[in-house]
């Protein structure tokens, strides 16, 4: 197995480097590479010390948490886009400037409720 981590890097005006890490399955080591450092030599370890370098690393860097996957931006439904959009735009038709307007856009997005689709905004 092989892996690679690409990192900035400030030498010689080059934008990225590379680490190169190798597991060699013979002997359980594992290699890690520069390949475009031809002055640093290849650095082999062991298991248990390549193990010891991840622990490390943990330590330094802190437990990373996971990301919770996105909300769906656009939930199933059987109407269309183009459906929806018109809907939506009603909105724009009712000003919330009389008890009459605002009591067409609370129906509006009543009906945006029940039909399990996204209203921008906030609204009181």
């Amino acid at each position: 197995m092989i892996k690679t981590v690409t990192y900035s890097s400030w030498r010689y005006g080059v934008d990225q480097e590379a680490i190169v890490i190798k597991k060699n399955l013979k002997d359980q080591s594992v290699t890690i590479a520069f390949p475009f450092l031809e002055d640093t030599p290849n650095i082999e370890m062991t298991h248990s010390e390549a193990v010891g370098l991840k622990f490390s690393l943990d330590e330094i860097i802190g437990p990373i948490k996971q990301l919770e996957p996105p909300k769906e931006l656009f939930p199933e439904t059987f109407i269309s886009i183009a459906d929806q959009s018109r809907l939506s735009a009603l909105l724009d038709e009712y000003p919330k400037d009389t008890e009459a307007d605002r009591t067409a856009r609370k129906a509006i997005r009543q009906a945006m409720e029940v039909l399990n689709l996204a209203a921008g905004g906030y609204e009181r």
